[in-house]
């Protein structure tokens, strides 16, 4: 995922490791790809990585990304009906939405059998799970069907325990911390 900090062409850093690079855009805030792991010709994993904040970066303006990040008031996670009642960042959103468009369909082309991941650090990994949520929500595809139940049981065991940590500091009010595992069929 580091590697999505390069400036420059990412694509040999990616086949060092072992990936085919599938897809790359940029935005005037973030980096993202898509890349693939094979074993022979069957795809074993597709990754979506994002790039956080690169206040170094030329490319990026500093000037809309401050301002993305200041938009922190309450936007919901995805509106329709059965939309579950969360909300998210508004920037964040905002920013993961620019590029929505032209990851979706490398979601919905992910081959059978091949894990779907999502990744990225710091603001990218924000935006990294909210693709990750709309996948189910806007795509009906949920990553867990693309995992060993083995993997998904050890993974899912992990992030609900941190999610409930997190969650135990909420504020009264605040969302039940199991709502949004339960409604992404993370938990329960």
């Amino acid at each position: 995922a580091s590697h999505v900090y390069k400036v420059g062409d990412i694509e040999p850093w990616v086949r060092r490791e072992g990936f085919t690079l599938m897809a790359e855009g940029e935005t005037n805030c973030t980096r993202w790809y898509v890349c693939d792991k094979r074993a022979g010709e069957a795809t074993t994993h597709r990754w979506l990585i994002v790039r956080g904040a690169a206040w170094n970066n030329e490319k990026v303006d500093r000037v809309r990304l401050s301002t993305q990040i200041g938009k922190a008031w309450p936007s919901p996670l995805h509106e329709g009906k059965g939309a579950p009642p969360v909300v998210v960042h508004t920037g964040v959103k905002e920013m993961a939405d620019e590029f929505w468009p032209d990851v979706s369909p490398w979601i919905t082309s992910t081959p059978n059998g091949a894990r779907l991941c999502f990744a990225g650090h710091s603001l990218g990994g924000s935006m990294a799970m909210l693709l990750m949520a709309w996948s189910k929500l806007r795509l009906g595809v949920d990553p867990r069907a693309m995992n060993s139940p083995d993997e998904v049981t050890r993974r899912t065991t992990s992030l609900t325990q941190r999610a409930a940590e997190l969650a135990s500091s909420a504020r009264p009010g605040d969302c039940d911390r199991n709502e949004l595992l339960s409604f992404l069929a993370l938990e329960g």
